[in-house]
């Protein structure tokens, strides 16, 4: 029984994969109520159609720049919007992101 076990831990420990990380898929009711009202007051004058900065004008966009560029990590590390912005998050708005954003 022992011996079985520790081949099981030896077989377990050997073996090497790629974990991935799921894609965030947010509810979309929820983002058009909630977050684009607030992407419209804080991001829409820097991340537009054309603008040369992922745009966040749909649901569409604005999953995938969690998904390629980590929106939310930027927002609650106060990165986004940055420091000398026009408007900045406050902390219930970072909060309504974190919890429509946050997938687990």
């Amino acid at each position: 029984m022992i011996i079985r076990l520790a081949f099981f831990l030896l077989v377990l420990i050997s073996c090497t994969y790629n974990e991935i990380e799921p894609i965030c898929n947010p509810d979309p009711i929820f983002y058009s109520d909630k977050i684009q009202p607030i992407l419209d007051v804080h991001c829409s004058y820097c991340h537009y159609e054309g603008s040369g900065r992922a745009p966040l004008s749909n649901y569409n966009q604005v999953i995938s720049a969690q998904n390629e560029y980590d929106l939310l990590d930027r927002v609650i590390n106060l990165e986004m919007p940055p420091y000398g912005a026009q408007t900045s998050l406050n902390q219930s708005d970072i909060i309504i992101i974190r919890n429509w954003i946050d997938c687990e």
